[in-house]
């Protein structure tokens, strides 16, 4: 600071001084009463950079942590609402061990039987009801497959995994059956779906919607309640070879249609497709398209020989895979209808049965409900591919080498909403009294499995709550002000201020003395 010199007038130091520490005095009682107005120690960047810094993450961290707290509130609630559905079923069970043991004893008739299997069909229902209802927020929780992540701190790690499976969504042979539906409806403690094989060659299945064979009923409708088979109808010549099949009586003049043949360039797809003869220039030169079922011109070709077994050829000179005899008495508009086979599939029916009855069931190659394919009621599969029917079942081919023409599988199926309970004999309740009791054991489990959930949330919610208290001081500390000393610092600055601005007026007055000199 300069030393004021009052002889030299022309400057007055002492006032400049005085003033510099006026302004001063200023910008403090200004920073001191700001911090009093707004309960904050830092009102702006230039306040504290880097205690701004650290701050900001702080009240990230704090607001993550509400959040998260929210989170494992409705957690809690959730995993609530699914007990709540399990307590229920779990006393259903109960009821239905009691019904089903009192089944099993051969002091009962057939008339209270029939009365026990009722009652046991209508609390089978209500349990599905109750796992339908089981939601939060449109999701399932007895699913029999959750598997949920709840996000349960500030971090994106810090989470908390909740998986029920109860077995329902895995093979159906392994699940348990007490009578529950299958079809478009998961059930999860008590999944079923009814499939027996009958011999080595491939499975079947009826499965619920959201498991792992789901059944989207696209464009059709869910079987009903019923015996059902899938028969192997007819297969392809080989693995690499397809099989060509004449349908219909053809005119004189075609007399041969024959299989597959190797080195194909463009295998037709598995269908029934239709050969139509066109304008021939020579008797032994045939023109021809190959359409199909809905009039889609799959090849074409110019001069097709005639009177020899000839491959089919597509307009680029392609194989087909197909061979043809014809006469070379042909004329324009012939018509050869013929279905193919590719190689390594087989055309599958599926069969409603009743006693000695069977009836085709309306299935297509697409799984759509298609009145324009002819080839509805059949379908084609690969050897190891499962196959959804669009009508709540799929069929499981193994290896095509160990499938023959006829193998067939059996299988009861039953709808959504429909039940099956046979408690008709003594020993058949004794069956369903275990199967109840695997039903009630893994009702257990999935208590037992939210109950150590909630235990984990409870533990989670209390150090996440002391956390978010601790985060919250320390933002505290470095964010906001100390009002006191604020107050404490605005008075001091209000009396520096007046000391100041008194000094400055004798400062402005003091070279006045000097006009003493000129009298």
């Amino acid at each position: 600071m300069a030393q004021a010199d009052f002889t030299r007038i022309s400057t007055n130091i002492a006032a400049l001084n005085n003033l510099n520490s006026l302004r001063s005095i200023n910008t403090k009682l200004g920073t001191a009463q700001l911090r009093l107005a707004t309960g904050k120690r830092i009102n702006q960047a230039s306040d504290d950079p880097a205690g701004l810094t650290i701050a900001m993450k702080l009240s990230a961290r704090n607001e993550g942590l509400k959040a998260s707290l929210s989170n494992i509130g409705d957690a809690k609630n959730m995993l609530s609402v699914a007990e709540g559905g399990l307590q229920q079923i779990n006393d259903l069970l109960i009821e239905m061990k009691s019904k089903a043991t009192s089944a099993a004893s051969d002091t009962l008739g057939d008339d209270e039987r029939a009365a026990i299997g009722q009652q046991l069909q209508s609390l089978a229902k209500q349990i599905n009801d109750i796992v339908g209802e089981n939601k939060w927020n449109g999701t399932s929780l007895l699913s029999g497959n959750v598997d949920m992540t709840l996000q349960t701190g500030a971090s994106e790690t810090d989470t908390t995994k909740w998986v029920l499976n109860t077995g329902a969504a895995g093979d159906s042979h392994n699940a348990m059956d007490i009578g529950v539906a299958t079809g478009s409806l998961t059930v999860a403690t008590l999944a079923v779906a009814r499939g027996t094989t009958v011999d080595g060659s491939f499975d079947t299945t009826g499965r619920a919607t959201g498991a792992v064979a789901s059944t989207s009923f696209v464009g059709l409708t869910e079987l009903d309640t019923g015996t059902y088979k899938f028969k192997v109808v007819d297969k392809a010549d080989a693995a690499t070879t397809g099989k060509a099949i004449q349908l219909g009586t053809p005119p004189d003049e075609i007399e041969v249609f024959t299989g597959g043949t190797s080195d194909v360039g463009f295998e037709l797809a598995s269908g029934t497709y239709k050969l139509t003869v066109g304008v021939s220039g020579l008797a032994t030169a045939l023109d021809y398209t190959i359409t199909d079922t809905k009039g889609n011109i799959i090849a074409s070709a110019l001069a097709l020989a005639a009177d020899s077994s000839t491959e089919l050829l597509d307009a680029d000179g392609n194989k087909l895979g197909i061979n043809i005899e014809l006469n070379d008495n042909m004329t324009t508009g012939d018509v050869l209808n013929f279905e193919y086979i590719a190689g390594g599939q087989v055309k599958m029916g599926l069969y409603q049965v009743s006693g000695t009855t069977e009836e085709l069931v309306n299935v297509d190659d697409n799984g759509v409900d298609d009145a324009t394919n002819t080839t509805a009621s059949n379908f084609y599969m690969d050897a190891n591919d499962n196959y959804d029917t669009g009508l709540g079942l799929k069929v499981y081919l193994k290896a095509f080498a160990s499938v023959i023409a006829a193998d067939t599988s059996k299988l009861v199926y039953t709808q959504s909403g429909d039940v099956s309970v046979d408690v008709s004999s003594a020993s058949a309740a004794q069956d369903y009294m275990v199967a109840v009791d695997g039903a009630i054991a893994k009702v257990s489990g999935s208590l037992n499995n939210i109950g150590s959930l909630v235990g984990r949330l409870n533990s989670k919610e209390i150090t996440v709550s002391v956390d978010q208290v601790n985060t919250e001081a320390s933002y505290n500390r470095i964010m906001n002000a100390d009002m006191a000393y604020e107050q404490v610092e605005s008075a001091k600055y209000q009396i520096l201020q007046q000391t100041a601005v008194a000094m400055l007026a004798q400062a402005n007055a003091a070279p006045q003395g000097i006009l003493s000199l000129f009298r």
